[in-house]
């Protein structure tokens, strides 16, 4: 049981995807495309200009499943990689 410290968590997953690995990548990455297959994720906005790569920030706002929609405020997450293939553009 923790007492209030955040710990670290990773989640993985594996699946077979009929596409290259750079169309993966940047379809995975571009955090406005994760509502698609997150229904707790309800809106996204990129905060950096384009191209996006190391750094690059995401307002983002969850509903059910995390907390109650409306009552979860706006968070912020960032891409979080020091690997970054090519620019990507949208």
């Amino acid at each position: 049981m923790s007492c209030g410290v955040l710990e670290e968590t990773t989640v993985e997953n594996v699946i077979e995807i009929a596409a290259s690995a750079e169309k993966v990548f940047d379809f995975v990455v571009d955090v406005r495309n994760e509502p698609q297959w997150n229904p707790q994720l309800l809106q996204a906005e990129m905060l950096t200009p384009e191209p996006m790569g190391v750094g690059t920030r995401f307002r983002v706002r969850f509903g059910r499943g995390v907390g109650e929609p409306g009552s979860t405020p706006p968070a912020s997450t960032s891409a979080s990689t020091s690997f970054w293939p090519r620019p990507i553009g949208r």
